[in-house]
């Protein structure tokens, strides 16, 4: 998609935008079925109108939310053993190698486990760190699912072996920009905290209020103040993943480009990005919750005598829960932002044009 040339000049009115007459793409004529081979609606007989050209999970014209959200679960219908058998392949293999660890750590603290001495500080430690693969899962995972969605729009089905040998060198430079974002998020959340701590203290609040409301009101400012910034931050350079994957951008590179892009279309992209979290994470909350709920029984049924096998067994649960929900959300999550990538690009620089002229000369 980094070869697609952008057509010059402004992008066409929507009622004016039609493929050729002759010849027509395969994707836009009628077949003996209902559908087509990728399972989705033949689009009817005759000269295609702009609105009516869908090769794939998305139409080709600016999206609405419903494209956006319905894109994303079309997507895990169309090609699910590459969505979410990418990410459990990485995750299990990074859990297969975790896992002896921590269950060992557990084994050896827990003849003296307590909540107030150092070894339960450290067995706590083994709690976070069970979280190691998700973590590294994601630097992994995101480029490749970037890949399998941006396929799919154009409705080609790709298997984990090919998307892998399409964005695997690609990875290092995701993980460059991540860890330079990472700098910035860090660096503003050291900026906040001391511009407010400034302000307090240069308005005399630490005299004039008690400990205790002082410390309210500060914790409350500054959380509200990190949740904007990080909001602002994080969907401003939502798009990086997609420069370097699409556009084969650089690491810094990616994050002037994802931040150019969503100039202009902040707010909507924040609005249905936090929509579109809020129904991926019911999703992932009707599955995972059930895996809880059986932790804390068997916790009860086991009782605290014997703490070493309580404390191993809702280890184990544990990590299947993070796995199994890292396994349904990330891909989901990856598959909204790339579509908002699509939809912006769509808006912006007419690329629905550009990828209609590239399909319709590939003959797909």
């Amino acid at each position: 998609m980094s070869d697609f040339t952008l057509p010059s000049g402004p992008r066409p009115p929507e009622n004016q935008q039609h493929l050729p007459e002759t010849p027509q793409p395969r994707y836009g004529q009628y077949a003996p079925s209902e559908h087509s081979s990728n399972g989705f609606p033949n689009a009817p007989q005759g000269p295609l109108h702009y609105d009516q050209l869908q090769p794939g999970i998305i139409p080709l014209r600016p999206l609405s939310v419903g494209d956006i959200l319905g894109g994303v679960f079309k997507l895990a219908r169309m090609n699910p053993k590459t969505v979410f058998g990418l990410t459990f392949l990485v995750e299990i293999v990074l859990l297969a190698m975790l896992m002896p660890v921590l269950i060992s750590a557990r084994m050896g603290w827990i003849p003296h486990f307590d909540f107030n001495n150092d070894n339960s500080l450290a067995m706590e430690g083994t709690q976070l760190i069970s979280y190691l693969p998700i973590f590294i899962g994601q630097i992994l995972l995101i480029p490749l699912m970037v890949f399998v969605v941006m396929k799919a729009v154009e409705g080609q089905k790709v298997s984990i072996g090919q998307t892998w040998k399409a964005v695997g060198r690609k990875i290092w430079r995701y993980l460059g920009a991540s860890i330079i974002l990472w700098l910035v998020m860090m660096l503003i959340l050291v900026v906040i905290t001391a511009t407010i701590g400034g302000i307090f203290y240069a308005s005399g609040a630490f005299e004039t209020i008690g400990s205790g409301g002082l410390a309210i009101l500060f914790l409350l400012i500054l959380g509200i103040g990190i949740l904007l910034a990080i909001s602002i931050v994080a969907v401003r350079f939502s798009f990086y993943g997609q420069a370097i994957v699409i556009e084969g951008a650089g690491a810094f590179a990616s994050l002037k480009r994802s931040w150019q892009l969503m100039s202009g279309y902040f707010l909507r992209c924040l609005g249905i990005t936090w929509l579109g979290q809020f129904i991926i994470g019911i999703i992932a909350a009707s599955i995972t919750t059930p895996i809880s709920a059986v932790s804390a029984l068997i916790a009860v049924a086991i009782g605290s005598g014997n703490a070493a096998s309580q404390m191993t067994i809702i280890l184990v649960l544990s990590v299947i829960t993070s796995l199994l929900a890292s396994i349904i959300t990330l891909p989901l999550q990856t598959s909204l932002m790339s579509l908002l990538y699509v939809d912006v690009r769509f808006r912006k620089e007419g690329l629905d044009v550009a990828l209609i002229q590239y399909l319709t000369s590939s003959g797909r």
